[in-house]
Order: structure tokens, then sequence, then C-alpha cells
């Protein structure tokens, strides 16, 4: 990446407005992000009002299913929680004049660094919700599945 620019140096307007859309960019990853963990409360939610826990087929696979949503709606926000990181990173690029004008426009985000969406799923605060989850999931899957196939 180029140099630095002076703190005293203005933006021209083309750089203005891309820093307009970056920032509209980033809203709406984060924007998306809460819209996936309402839509994960929602189904949570379902889950515990329909699901009995009795062994039976339906319930097992009720609670697979509820499992597999869950995690991707896991990895689902973990990827808007990566890529909002990512445009943070192209936003300050712009700020600091430390990428050419017409290379800024490209929103090559590849030249940014940024933990992995495995690394986020497991490590981000936010991301606990849908950890309880997938761990208490998997616990009633052993408890309710494991009459049915004489595990347990």
């Amino acid at each position: 990446m180029g140099t630095v620019r002076d703190r005293n140096t203005m933006l021209s307007a083309p750089e203005i407005e891309l820093l307009k859309m970056t920032q509209e960019v980033i809203k709406r990853m984060a924007d998306n992000s809460a819209k996936t963990k309402t839509l994960f409360v929602g189904v949570t939610t379902a889950a515990i009002a329909f699901l009995k826990f009795d062994p039976s087929v339906h319930n097992l696979l009720a609670l697979l299913a509820y499992l597999v949503v869950t995690v991707a709606l896991w990895e689902t926000d973990a990827r808007y929680l990566r890529l909002e990181r990512l445009f943070r990173h192209q936003h300050h690029a712009i700020v600091d004049g430390s990428v050419p004008a017409l290379e800024l426009w490209r929103m090559n985000l590849s030249r940014y660094e940024e933990e992995s969406v495995g690394r986020i799923m497991f490590t981000n605060f936010t991301m606990w919700i849908y950890q309880i989850a997938v761990l208490v999931s998997a616990l009633l899957l052993a408890k309710v599945g494991g009459p049915l196939i004489g595990v347990f």
C-alpha cells in the first residue's frame, strides 16, 4: 500500500463519495448481522414452543433441522461481521490515502488482513448465542435420539 496522507490534507470529492458509499455498505452489513440474530431468535422461540422432548423420530428430525439452521445462521452472521470489518479497513484506507484513488473504486477487499469466518464464529463475543444453542441442541439430540437408536 502507498504512503499515508498528511493529517491536514483535505479529501477530494470522489473520495468523499467513496467514503459515503463504503459507510452505507458497512451499515448494511451490520444491519444484516442484526437481522440474522433476529431470525435466529425467532427460529429458537418456535423450536422451544413446538418441540416436545420425548423420544420420537419426529422430534429427532426437528432437532436435527434446528441444529442445521442454527449452524447456518451462525456462519452467515460471522460472514457479515467479517465483511463489515473488511469494509472498515477500506474506509480507513480511503481516509489515510494509503491506496491509490482508482484502486479504491475496485473494492478489492483481499488486500486487507482479517480473521477467518471460522475463527470469528468461535472468538467473537456476539456469537455466544449460537454456541449455547448448538451445545444445548447437541445435548437434547443425544437425550432424545439416544433411546431411539439404543445408545442411552
